[in-house]
């Protein structure tokens, strides 16, 4: 199986890249707004979405190093660091 992505596999990830930025962009409307969501404030969602986007990224990073796909030992420290 070829490794490189065709173009409607790019597609898909470019516009599930950009539809991760949509809580982001709603939390700064809600905030520039003064809106309230379930009594959560814009920044109170930026920084919940924020944590939850962070441990995934850190869940990627073990995956990569216990599935032997990454050398990097230094990606598990910096990974628990920052969760």
């Amino acid at each position: 199986m070829d490794a490189t992505l065709s173009k409607l596999d790019t597609r898909w990830v470019m516009a599930l890249t950009l539809a991760g930025g949509l809580p982001f962009i709603t939390a700064v409307l809600m905030a520039a707004l003064g809106v309230r969501l379930l009594t959560l404030s814009g920044p109170d969602i930026a920084i919940t979405y924020g944590a939850v986007i962070a441990s995934f990224l850190c869940g990627l990073h073990w995956g990569l190093v216990l599935g032997g796909r990454a050398q990097a030992t230094w990606l598990l420290i910096l990974s628990n660091v920052l969760c």
